[in-house]
């Protein structure tokens, strides 16, 4: 069989009822679900490692295997997978560009021990990222707890803890880590995840973020998917922080509205699943076009969370070479829009 990046990469338009049945047959037959080319000189793509060790891939050369076979880019390296000089030269000796190491772990945690834990690995990849030349280290912005404010208590503490309270401690904690980072030439960007013990989930946050800590080697990972089921914008914010965003983590969101009429925002998160992008309410063409008018050059990293492609490691591949194919389809339609648009005002 031939690698899938000499093929043209594949995607089924309109999706199946059981999507497992789209790819579950990666690496036996060759796929046949709709022709797409993939785009020339385009977007940078790669894949998150975690769901892949999560199924049981944990070698490098494996991973290496699917990266190439994949016609991938760049590899995001997570925590989980177990990281060491001898691995990384491992990935680096099979050509693989790695866009970033990323340990989202509470960096702010109460208990200092914890703590500390969290920032000595985090220290660590940094000094990685210098190593081996990998340009960037991704983390949470981490949550110390409650406060003991009683004017939001009813407003807000007493079902979340104010994330702007977090803000003189991250300071305080991060100051000297983007100071290690500059002096490594290492960028140090934070995932906008609000389920990772994480206090810079939104935009005005993100503004008070840079404005504490005005350096250049700070950014943001965006993901559009957490914005949606915190019912945010998520196409506005790519103009005011364009030169901020680091790098974009392509996970969709699906929101069953049904659901959330009965059971609201609260109770248990029922009402909204993560997907491949594409399976979820972003629309990724118009996203490409603003990562287009943006001037955005960074890797795009298909982070997998889908549970209808979980299980075994060919339905995790067959999820990731989805979500590929429809972010190559949607980045094309963005490009083909914009000339579009150009000849327009040419003539």
């Amino acid at each position: 069989m031939p690698k899938l990046h000499e093929q043209r990469l594949l995607i089924p338009y309109p999706l199946l009822p059981n999507p497992k049945m789209i790819f579950n047959n990666y690496g036996e037959h060759e796929l046949a679900w709709g022709l797409l080319d993939s785009c020339e000189a385009g977007f940078r793509y790669g894949f998150l490692t975690n769901q892949l060790v999560d199924v049981g891939i944990s070698d490098a050369d494996e991973m290496c295997d699917f990266w190439s076979e994949g016609g991938f880019d760049t590899l995001e390296i997570g925590p989980t997978f177990d990281l060491s000089d001898e691995a990384l030269r491992g990935f680096e000796s099979r050509g693989v560009k790695i866009s970033d190491l990323i340990y989202c772990r509470n960096t702010l945690a109460a208990n200092t021990s914890d703590r500390e834990t969290v920032l000595e690995k985090l220290r660590q990849r940094i000094e990685w990222a210098d190593r081996f030349g990998i340009p960037m280290v991704t983390t949470s912005a981490g949550f110390p707890g409650r406060s003991d404010n009683k004017q939001t208590y009813d407003r807000y503490e007493a079902i979340r803890p104010l994330p702007a309270a977090a803000i003189d401690e991250w300071v305080r904690v991060f100051t000297p880590l983007v100071e290690l980072a500059e002096s490594k030439g290492v960028k140090l960007a934070f995932e906008n995840c609000p389920l990772m013990q994480n206090w810079a989930i939104a935009p005005d946050l993100w503004a008070s973020m840079f404005e504490r800590i005005d350096s250049k080697q700070l950014g943001l990972v965006y993901d559009p998917s957490h914005l949606l089921w915190q019912m945010i914008d998520p196409y506005e914010p790519l103009e005011e922080f364009a030169d901020r965003i680091f790098a974009i983590h392509a996970k969709d969101t699906q929101i069953d509205h049904e659901r959330l009429a009965r059971c609201g925002i609260l109770s248990d998160f029922s009402w909204w699943s993560y997907r491949i992008p594409g399976r979820g309410q972003l629309d990724w063409s118009r996203f490409m076009e603003k990562l287009l008018d943006i001037g955005f050059d960074g890797p795009i990293t298909i982070e997998h969370e889908d549970a209808d492609f979980s299980g075994s490691a060919k339905d995790v591949k067959a999820g990731i070479l989805q979500g590929l194919a429809h972010l190559r389809h949607a980045e094309k339609q963005a490009r083909s829009q914009r000339a579009k648009l150009s000849q327009l005002q040419e003539s």
